[in-house]
Parts: C-alpha cells; structure tokens; sequence
C-alpha cells in the first residue's frame, strides 16, 4: 500500500470532564500536526476529524495548515445538525454521516439495532 486514503482521529478529546478541556485542546492540536506531517510525507492522502463539533472546527481552523476534507458525525433525520453541515458545506469540507438510519432521539432505535443485529 503506498498511502492510506483519509485518516480522522475519531473524538476531539480523552474525556468530556471540565478539568481535561485544556489537555483535550492540547492533544488536539498535535494530533493534527501529526496529521499534517504524515500527509505532506505521503503516508496519507487526506486527513479529516470526526465527532469534532462548531468550537472544535473554529479552534482547528485557527492553527491548521491543512483544511480538513472530511467531517464525520452523526446525523439523521433525528439528528439533523443544521448549522455544522451548513459550516462544512461554507468551508469546503466533505460531511460524512455516522448512523444515518437514526440513532440518538430515534424512536426505533431498538428495532433498527435489532434488524442489524440478526442481519
């Protein structure tokens, strides 16, 4: 394999607790630099985020070198996230859906893990 084709750190953080927000922004920041390394070193051709919402965009924009190509989060027709599609869409940046078949607020959350399960 010469180069792996998108790579997103999976959560904008190690835990969602007040007392780790300065250490999350931290680890934040390197991840991407790391990122941005391994993608002008041609390890990876694109590099993403995922679960990062409207604030971690912001604070990533403001020391990222290289944009995001994807954002992936979960939305669906329960979940719509309006605002931060239209924000990815403003920046350019491709909107990856996780769950599209519902999942948080969907009323058949528990039939649609159930048809999945048996499938």
């Amino acid at each position: 394999m010469e180069a792996i084709d998108l790579v997103l750190p999976h959560w904008p953080g190690v835990s969602t607790d007040f007392e780790s927000a300065e250490r999350n922004e931290k680890l934040r920041r390197e991840t991407w630099k790391a990122l941005e390394t391994m993608k002008k070193d041609g390890l990876v051709k694109q590099i993403g985020v995922s679960n990062y919402n409207d604030r971690h965009l912001t604070e990533l924009l403001e020391y990222a070198e290289t944009r995001p190509m994807a954002s992936q989060f979960e939305i669906h027709p329960f979940n719509t996230r309006e605002k931060l599609v239209q924000k990815c869409q403003e920046l350019g940046i491709k909107v990856n859906a996780y769950s599209p078949l519902g999942g948080k607020g969907n009323p058949n959350q528990a039939r649609l893990a159930l048809c999945f399960a048996l499938a």
